[in-house]
């Protein structure tokens, strides 16, 4: 699926042992492997520590046979199953029982697999299609679903029908290439992974003088530039000026060209090519902001195994007393780790004071997006890592360099940029990963608590120290090219007074008040108030993130756009007339149709640059035409623009409500009675029913929704594995509880889980009363026919809602569902 050429290279490898030789161990993989290998082993301690029956499937001879009896036995879970089809084998991490009915009995099973990623990548699934493939042999019936354990252990599902039949001809199509395997002939190698021939394929490509090798070149221009006879980078550096290419566009072919000259010069002369682009207001050297004494150059080290990932290491160059000095925070845990970035963030914002003109300069994005999450986890120093983000503080020396100039290496890393003002590097540790992977071995086996005891901190320190020094360098080069360009600064400038400390709302200064008095409450109620008391900020911490992430995408070109699958960049204005659509106007816009992004038709989005809202009315992917909607008052969208998500959720009615009960509990310590049950783990209130007693004496629906129907201000929480049928329960208790007039408020974290639940109760109203009334609020989205089925209708917003409540039998009190 990545990589044709790696596929032929272990083909190769395994008939022809020795002729090419592999990459020699590294490091990075074989740590990557060891924190994957504990990630299975503590989510199968977690699965035993509850109580799951396994059967954990040694690795012998007997394998095959072990894992089909554990399968006919109807063992809960089965771990490391050996599985095989035809030419394909292999052993699944986990293998989950589910009430479903195969050719085992009453039962059969479903693939979970474990990765250390915080989300589902594409090859998961296919993975998993093969796994569920061959469960299928076995049970006679493809599993339904498919599931991956993330790295912070949450579960994602995805429906098999989805992805198989994609992965059956992905299957069919690797078989055919083995068939057709020729040694003499390998595939292209790029763009692809390549796995343990990465140093092969290296030398390959320079040999071939591949255009990948084009700095931030994309895949689909490659083909586009071979389809017209330019297949290498060569090729691309001599074409001439006047030379087209269908479907790209001449400026991004003449940046193209120039990319590769300077490569081709830097390759021919040994010495990094370089040259300047032509100053534009409002980005590159522009925003360069003066020199201040006070400046700080700024990096960080991160360690992404912890889980949750660990900050350990704050690094910056600055000036004091007229020499550069360095500084460092180290944190080794979480506890540390907050202590060390309020520490930072103290000193920093307290040399902002000092000096309104001073800015953080750093390379790339990691920092900035380090420090909002560190803000965020320890809901500390949010309003001035604010003050300084909002006050253009921080200032992206990477995206500086990109609008700025152009480099002859083939890539813009900090690594390859300071060839231009800078000797090679030395030391132990040369890279971001050997940091990773000396960390690690330092957490293994300590030579010591601090870099002044320990070897390995120390090297740690030096080569974060050395990237700190880098970044000053730059940023000096990089203001002598303004000065010699008579470039004027065109970012915020230095403002007479800083802006005044923020006054904390009602709800920060009460949940400072019950974090100070914590120590004081009863022992059992001390994590209910430090609970409480965080929960108060937690909606506009929560905002934080989707509105610096807004103006980070202004700051972006439009390639970086283009790579940021929640936009649409660089849509350009037709010459068709505005069209009226409703009461409003309908602009037409073309764009790449290879672009790749998650925006749908229907959907409010927001123009980049101003952040103003307009409506994508109509979308053809297959074209590139989009139809973008906007008020008459406002006047027509720019002819040229890029869109994004609006990600924004106003939360205050619900900030209002936590505040509410949180002011009471201050006054009472007494809190709502269900919300009292869930968060003090009482027992549920039921009436008739004794405490201690069992809430239902047999485990079936009817008793639950009997329950349900008798609890007295109170929370029950019904829990079980996948497949014990807590969807077919809810969606029974919910049919009953809105024929007794009640409303039923439904969350989840996926909205397939609550399609799945509010259809599956739609299903058994309409068998119970014969129909069913209902609307529901916002995209009909893939569900539609299944909604519709019931007897639900669609209303795309609460106004179209209140239009057709007359014309639709909207009673939720009867058989309705509404979301």
């Amino acid at each position: 699926m990545e990589s044709p050429f790696d596929s032929w290279m272990e083909r190769h490898h395994a008939q022809h042992p020795g002729l090419i030789l592999p990459d020699q161990c590294d490091a990075g993989k074989v740590l990557l492997q060891k924190h994957g290998n504990q990630h299975e082993e503590i989510f199968l301690r977690h699965l035993i520590d509850q109580g799951t029956d396994v059967a954990i499937i040694n690795d012998s001879h007997e394998a095959a046979q072990l894992t089909m009896q554990a399968m006919r036995d109807g063992r809960e879970v089965v771990y490391q199953a050996n599985l095989a089809v035809g030419q394909f084998a292999g052993k699944a991490d986990f293998l989950f029982r589910v009430n479903k009915q195969s050719a085992l009995g009453a039962h059969s099973y479903e693939a979970w697999d474990t990765k250390l990623a915080r989300k589902a990548k594409p090859y998961f699934i296919v993975q998993l299609c093969c796994y569920s493939e061959m469960i299928a042999r076995l049970q006679g019936d493809l599993p339904e679903v498919l599931k991956v354990v993330l790295g912070d252990l949450a579960v994602k599902e995805f429906r098999t029908a989805d992805y198989f039949h994609y992965y059956m001809q992905l299957k069919q199509s690797f078989l055919l290439f083995q068939e057709r395997f020729d040694r003499s002939n390998p595939p292209d190698c790029a763009p692809g992974t390549y796995s343990r021939w990465t140093d092969h394929a290296a030398q390959y490509l320079d040999e071939c003088d591949h255009l990948s090798l084009v700095a931030n070149i994309r895949k689909a221009q490659i083909k586009r530039l071979a389809d017209c006879g330019i297949s290498t980078l060569t090729a691309l550096a001599t074409v001439p000026e006047e030379t087209k290419v269908p479907r790209l566009a001449d400026e991004t072919l003449q940046c193209l060209r120039a990319q590769a000259r300077l490569q081709l010069e830097t390759a021919v002369t040994e010495k990094t090519a370089f040259e300047m682009l032509p100053a534009c207001p409002g980005k590159g050297l522009s925003l360069l902001p003066f020199k201040s004494a006070k400046d700080v150059f700024f990096d960080m080290e991160g360690y992404p195994y912890a889980e949750g990932g660990l900050e350990y290491l704050f690094g910056v160059s600055c000036e004091e007393n007229g020499s550069i000095c360095f500084r460092d925070w180290w944190a080794h845990n979480r506890v540390e780790e907050k202590i060390a970035f309020e520490q930072f963030i103290d000193w920093i914002y307290a040399r902002w004071r000092q000096d309104p003109s001073m800015h953080i300069y750093h390379y790339a994005n990691y920092e900035v997006a380090a420090l909002r999450r560190l803000a965020g986890r320890h809901s500390t120093r949010v309003e001035q890592l604010d003050d300084l983000l909002r006050e253009g503080k921080f200032i992206d020396l990477y995206q500086i360099t990109r609008q700025s100039l152009r480099v002859g290496e083939s890539s813009y890393s900090i690594k390859s940029i300071e060839h231009l003002f800078r000797s090679k590097r030395e030391g132990t540790v040369a890279t971001a990963m050997d940091s990773v992977v000396f960390y690690d071995r330092w957490l293994e086996d300590p030579d010591g608590s601090t870099w002044q005891e320990s070897r390995i901190l120390g090297d740690i320190r030096a080569y974060n120290e050395i990237d700190c020094l880098s970044t000053k360098q730059l940023a000096d080069w990089l203001w002598v090219k303004q000065n010699d360009l008579g470039i004027a600064y065109g970012g915020k400038v230095k403002k007479e007074s800083l802006p005044a400390p923020k006054q904390l709302s009602p709800a920060a200064l009460l949940a400072m008040k019950l974090v100070d008095s914590a120590a004081a409450v009863a022992p059992e109620t001390k994590d209910l108030q430090l609970l409480l008391a965080h929960l108060l900020e937690f909606h506009k911490r929560e905002a934080k993130p989707i509105w610096w992430r807004m103006y980070d995408r202004q700051t972006m070109t439009i390639d970086e756009l283009k790579e940021d699958l929640d936009c649409l960049a660089d849509l350009r204005r037709t010459k068709r007339p505005p069209l009226i659509v409703r009461k409003s106007k309908g602009f037409e816009y073309s764009f790449d149709p290879d672009q790749d992004f998650k925006l749908v038709e229907g959907e409010e989005c927001l123009i980049v640059d101003d952040l103003r809202r307009v409506k994508l009315e109509f979308l053809d992917r297959e074209k590139g035409f989009a139809l973008l909607v906007t008020s008459a008052k406002k006047g027509p969208p720019p002819d040229q623009l890029s869109l994004m998500r609006d990600d924004y959720v106003a939360s205050e009615t619900i900030e209002d409500s936590i505040l509410k009960v949180v002011c009471a509990w201050q006054e009472t310590k007494q809190l709502p009675g269900a919300l009292s049950t869930l968060l003090l783990r009482q027992e549920p209130k039921i009436t008739g029913r004794l405490t201690g007693a069992p809430i239902v004496s047999a485990n079936d629906v009817e008793a639950i929704s009997n329950a349900i129907k008798r609890m007295d201000h109170t929370t029950l929480c019904i829990q079980g594995p996948p497949g014990s049928g807590k969807t077919y329960t809810a969606s029974h208790a919910i049919a009953e509880l809105l024929k007794n007039g009640k409303r039923v408020a439904i969350s989840s974290n996926s909205h397939k889980a609550i399609d799945k639940l509010l259809i599956e109760t739609a299903a058994i109203a309409k068998s119970s009363a014969g129909t069913t009334n209902g609307i529901k609020v916002g995209p009909a989205g893939s569900n539609a026919n299944a909604y519709e089925q019931f007897g639900l209708a669609f209303a795309t917003n609460a106004k179209d809602l209140l239009e057709r409540k007359g014309a639709v039998n909207y009673n939720l009190g009867r058989h309705g569902v509404a979301v």
